[in-house]
């Protein structure tokens, strides 16, 4: 018999998932919006979902967190991504890329892809049916990514050492389901990460040469494990949130750590919700419609509940 072919109508949530996590799961870019605005569902019904699991104020407080630390690795791989796609268009001449030049790349051009992602994503927000005070405080949040796309990069290694803590908090709760109270386990784990760290360190660049294979690797891994919702099983492409600084310091390439990181934020989102006791919304949706609503909106939604939470009185003015 003939291969099995999919069907158009198999295809497309194939598509839509490839979007909607390959790159990241909270990670914008400016087709996000774009196919939310086709497929997504609406805020009122997205915004359900997120109040029931976001209303706890330690578990709002951890977000707040995790967006701060979505949207500023986000815009800064969007930064790394026109570096190396554009070479700095739409404002000028491209960031050095030599070691000794990096401190240059805190003043990066205007972005092909990254200004064109805060204009379709920031419409986005700004015209859905959130609440007037969350719709600015997260267009906001979105303008101070934008500005601020440039300046972590010749932090990169440092930050790929911290981003430890958070790894050591995930192989506690995740793998070895210890309790986050475990001090003495949680500074085992990242002492075993320094260690590694510190070693891999002195690799750093070693597989240079090789830095088209190593992300080629990384590509196919991602469309391979991204094909479904990631949460159906085992969360395959997490993983780059947990070893993607290695291959990263390896091929000393800043934008794959950017990359991973959003995945390690997402992984940051699963601990808050862990530790504050109310349950992911992502993981329970099982819906690429609601799946790309809650991480189109994630910024108002996470203004909203919170204003909500801390100060329902912005709310009951509108």
């Amino acid at each position: 018999p003939a291969a099995a072919m999919m069907t158009p109508e198999e295809v497309m949530p194939v598509v839509l998932n490839e979007c909607l996590y390959a790159g990241g799961p909270f990670f914008g870019y400016p087709f996000k919006p774009v196919l939310n605005a086709l497929f997504g569902a609406p805020y009122d019904r997205a915004y359900s979902h997120f109040r029931r699991d976001h209303s706890d104020e330690l578990n709002l407080t951890l977000h707040l967190i995790a967006l701060f630390y979505q949207l500023s690795m986000s815009f800064t791989w969007l930064n790394e991504l026109d570096l190396a796609l554009f070479g700095g268009l739409l404002g000028g001449g491209g960031a050095a890329r030599d070691k000794k030049e990096e401190p240059r790349s805190r003043r990066a051009p205007l972005g092909i892809l990254a200004f064109s992602t805060t204009i379709v994503w920031g419409a986005a927000l700004a015209t859905c049916q959130a609440a007037m005070p969350a719709k600015v405080v997260a267009v906001i949040a979105l303008l101070a990514a934008y500005t601020g796309r440039s300046v972590l990069r010749p932090h990169w290694v440092r930050l790929a050492y911290l981003q430890g803590a958070v790894e050591a908090l995930v192989y506690q709760v995740f793998i070895l389901k210890r309790p986050v109270s475990n001090i003495r386990d949680l500074v085992a784990l990242f002492f075993l990460r320094h260690l590694a760290f510190v070693q891999l360190k002195r690799l750093r660049g070693r597989l240079s040469p090789y830095r088209l294979l190593v992300n080629l690797a990384v590509a196919g891994f991602l469309a391979v494990t991204c094909m479904d919702n990631i949460f159906k099983g085992f969360p395959y492409p997490l993983l780059l949130g947990i070893f993607g600084w290695v291959p990263a310091l390896l091929t000393d390439q800043p934008g794959l750590f950017f990359l991973s990181c959003g995945f390690a934020a997402t992984l940051f989102q699963g601990l808050a919700h862990h530790i504050s006791g109310e349950q992911a919304t992502l993981p329970q949706l099982q819906d690429v419609h609601d799946e790309f609503a809650h991480v189109t909106f994630f910024p108002a939604l996470l203004a909203q509940s919170s204003l909500e939470t801390f100060a329902p009185a912005t709310l009951l003015q509108q």
